[in-house]
């Protein structure tokens, strides 16, 4: 079958989000892995990618979008979007970049000095997620129950995530360079001496959230960067500030966390007879700015500084597949023998799916994402410059 003839088959996928995949019936899904009986396994046990996942590109189908419900019959699991692998890898290989709110403090902390150093680029890649939901019951109907689904990111590697923190590195650099600010090069920047009181940490560091953060390869991770999750930060900060006076400049610390999902869950009630969990794929900025510091003298503490964040920004388009992986549940017909024999079982709905994204397709996205982010950061310097 020709590209030409599966693009046309596929019309206006990429703007309908949830639309059926006319190729997906040729490449189905692997079925899911047998229940298994017992408790529930740990996540970190159920949460790796199976072995269907090193099948070469184009080898699966799967679906958009989930909805667990658990209540009076127990559970209940409903897809939507089927979508083929092979139909991703058509799609477009280039994006608009995304259009990035930032909300600003301190304005003038990214033009108190007439140039800007950036140590580093952090960029996050969330891996996995989880949801859950319970509920008790009402009248007589009080058998507690609970849903569960925990997913897990398959197809980006180390390498397309290195890679993608030294383009956004690059980019930015590049937009601040065009607007003619005089950016500290790197080689400058690691002579500073209070630079060596910063603790490298390499290419890769494990991040808040426990997300996998990146740096680029030109600019390394250090302790106390703007996604760190250990106790580096004030250290950091004193640091940088003392690096920011050698050098004369605002030191410039650009953050991008990137997710692939949205969850949804109907919470915890004690006074309603069904729980409800669902998970739909969707391709998003969870956190990104940059913070600005600079200082008033040396061996003064950590210096003035602004900050400019966003609450968020995404597309619809599709990059990836989501199927079934393990299914971790209770037996229902256990759990409702106990209820009518009034002997309390809590029934537990849990689920594990696989989310393998198209390398092609989520880098695409990826760069749109940090495009946008890196736009609105150097129009909001500018803004504060004049």
């Amino acid at each position: 079958m020709s590209i030409c003839l599966i693009t046309g088959l596929l019309g206006g996928m990429g703007a309908a989000h949830g639309q059926v995949d006319p190729l997906a019936g040729i490449l189905a899904p692997p079925k899911p892995a047998a229940k298994a009986s017992g408790a529930p396994a740990s996540a970190a046990s159920v949460l790796a990618p199976p072995a269907s996942a090193a099948r070469a590109p184009g080898q699966r189908s799967g679906f958009l979008a989930v909805e667990q419900a658990v209540g009076g019959s127990y559970a209940a699991a409903q897809t939507r979007g089927v979508v083929s692998m092979a139909s991703l890898r058509t799609l477009p290989r280039t994006a608009s970049p995304f259009t990035v709110p930032l909300k600003v403090t301190n304005a003038r902390a990214f033009a108190a000095k007439p140039r800007i150093a950036i140590p580093t680029y952090a960029l996050a890649i969330v891996q996995h997620g989880s949801i859950r939901a319970s509920a008790a019951g009402t009248g007589s109907d009080i058998n507690p129950r609970a849903s569960s689904l925990s997913t897990i990111l398959i197809g980006v590697t180390d390498d397309m995530a290195s890679r993608l923190a030294e383009e956004a590195s690059a980019d930015l650099v590049r937009r601040l360079v065009a607007i003619g600010v005089d950016v500290v090069p790197q080689s400058e920047l690691l002579a500073n001496a209070d630079m060596a009181r910063l603790r490298a940490l390499g290419a890769k560091d494990k991040g808040l959230n426990d997300w996998d953060v990146y740096g680029a390869a030109s600019a390394p991770l250090y302790a106390g960067h703007p996604l760190d999750s250990g106790l580096a930060g004030p250290g950091a900060a004193i640091a940088l500030t003392d690096v920011a006076f050698g050098l004369n400049a605002v030191v410039l610390q650009p953050y991008l966390a990137l997710d692939y999902e949205r969850l949804g869950t109907s919470g915890r009630s004690n006074y309603t007879s069904s729980a409800s969990v669902s998970a739909e794929l969707r391709f998003r900025i969870a956190s990104g700015g940059a913070q600005g510091r600079y200082a008033t003298g040396r061996g003064k503490g950590s210096g003035p500084w602004g900050s400019l964040i966003t609450d968020g920004a995404g597309t619809d388009e599709p990059f990836g597949v989501m199927f079934e992986i393990d299914d971790k549940s209770d037996d229902p017909a256990i759990s409702s023998t106990f209820a009518r024999l009034g002997m309390g079982s809590l029934y537990r709905q849990s689920k594990y799916y696989g989310v393998e994204v198209s390398p092609d397709r989520y880098e695409t996205l990826a760069r749109a994402a940090f495009q946008g982010l890196n736009a609105a950061i150097v129009a909001e310097i500018q803004k504060a410059r004049g």
